[in-house]
Parts: structure tokens; sequence; C-alpha cells
């Protein structure tokens, strides 16, 4: 589950996570939308307040959760290389 999911989840505000993180409003908006990332220290921070719902590896790589992004990407540009190329 990443920040946006549980935060909603918990229909908490943007200021209230923020401050129970230990960070700004405009932070966390950087963070929910990729621009950055917390420290080590906040995503360990942020993982206990969240009860271990949003985890530190969700925190700090959250490419690695991208449920599959990259995968559809390479079976779509293999299928139009497919399409373009019947054999």
């Amino acid at each position: 589950m990443n920040i946006n999911e549980w935060q909603n989840k918990q229909q908490i505000s943007d200021a209230e996570l923020a401050k129970n993180m230990g960070i700004s409003i405009s932070y966390l908006s950087r963070i929910k939308r990729g621009l950055r990332r917390l420290s080590p220290e906040k995503a360990e921070h942020t993982e206990t307040i969240t009860g271990g719902a949003v985890t530190v590896m969700e925190l700090l790589f959250p490419e690695a959760n991208d449920k599959g992004r990259g995968a559809q990407v390479s079976d779509k540009s293999a299928m139009s290389s497919k399409t373009a190329n019947p054999a």
C-alpha cells in the first residue's frame, strides 16, 4: 500500500499526515507525486505510524512497487513490433 492509499483509507488530511510524519505539507505533496523521497529515518517513522501498512521499501523505492507498469509497456512494444512486421 502506498502513502496515498493509506491516507485515503484513514481519511486524514495532508496537514495531519505531514505533521505525524514530521515533514511539511509541501514536502508531503512532492513525495506523493514522486518528486522527492523520504530519508530512511523518516521512512521508518512513517512505517511505524501507519502500523506497517506502508513499508520503508515502498517509501524509499516506490518504482519497485509499481505493480507491473514496466511489464505492460514492454508487452505493448512487443505487440507493436509483431503487428507491424507479421511473420
